[in-house]
């Protein structure tokens, strides 16, 4: 009896190995089959860049443009940011040269004068005086709008669902707010607050001391340092290369909790602690 007892422990031992053996050999296959899947995802994902680096160079107007840079940002969960900078980096050139164009057509145009009816009075003719039109300082391209200066008025006055720059501003208050705009660019920025309501996604590169108050689908922030951003945001937001960070509701008691505490730091790996870089505050 003790004999057959042995064997069954023996038994029971070697079928115990046998199915934790086969548990780890599946586990391999698992992580081995994430790890092919992860990796031909990249490689799709870096020959649909090399395809968007090449429309880049070919960009004629704005409907090219905004092709290239929905395609780009269908790019940025998988690829990282030194992989994406150079096409970014044709992409805001692209941007920048178009306005220009249209800036230069604009001025060539004949411009319009404005005059004043005569009038006698005592038998004095007042002399004829012609009033020039007062337009913003805004360059124009189509549906695209660069915002360079602080307008003396307060306002600003675009098409809606425009692409919008705001760059090199180093002080005041931009709002945009009462306008919708599709796309918000903010790059190398100092010391403003911006109002804005954006249709789709706003990107902000090189800004600090900034107080951005927004509503948009998507939001992307690459190299800033001390912002606060009040938030109301439809998917994910994601910060990289940032610190000073701190994010709080746009509508104080109104905005869901998901729509501005939804934050990822792709320098920081950990899912278990939040990143040092973003805060919250309500």
């Amino acid at each position: 009896m003790e004999t057959v007892s042995q064997l069954d422990l023996v038994t029971q031992r070697i079928e115990e190995r046998s199915e934790a053996r086969r548990q780890e050999l599946s586990a391999n296959r698992a992580g081995a089959r994430a790890f092919s899947n992860d990796e031909e995802r990249k490689k799709g994902a870096l020959k649909l860049l090399a395809i968007i680096s090449a429309e880049l160079d070919a960009i004629r107007n704005n409907r090219d443009l905004k092709k290239c840079e929905e395609r780009l940002m269908s790019l940025d969960r998988i690829l990282s940011t030194g992989e994406l900078s150079v096409p970014k980096k044709k992409l805001q050139n692209a941007r920048l040269e178009l306005a220009a164009k249209e800036k230069d057509r604009k001025q060539t145009r004949p411009k319009f004068k404005f005059k004043r009816s005569e009038t006698v009075q005592e038998n004095n003719v007042v002399p004829e005086k012609i009033e020039q039109p007062v337009f913003k300082q805004m360059d124009i391209n189509d549906n695209q709008y660069v915002i360079s200066s602080i307008s003396a008025s307060g306002g600003y006055s675009f098409k809606e669902n425009s692409d919008v720059l705001i760059t090199d501003i180093h002080s005041g208050i931009i709002d945009i707010s009462s306008v919708k705009c599709s796309t918000l660019h903010l790059k190398k920025v100092t010391g403003i607050v911006i109002k804005a309501l954006v249709g789709t996604s706003i990107f902000m590169d090189e800004l600090s001391n900034c107080d951005v108050h927004v509503k948009c689908q998507q939001l992307r922030m690459h190299t800033s340092e001390n912002c606060t951003i009040h938030l109301d945001c439809l998917s994910r937001a994601i910060i990289e290369d940032s610190k000073g960070i701190n994010f709080s509701p746009l509508l104080p008691g109104q905005t869901k909790v998901d729509n501005w505490q939804n934050v990822d730091d792709f320098n920081w790996l950990s899912k278990v602690e939040q990143s040092p870089n973003f805060s919250f505050s309500t």
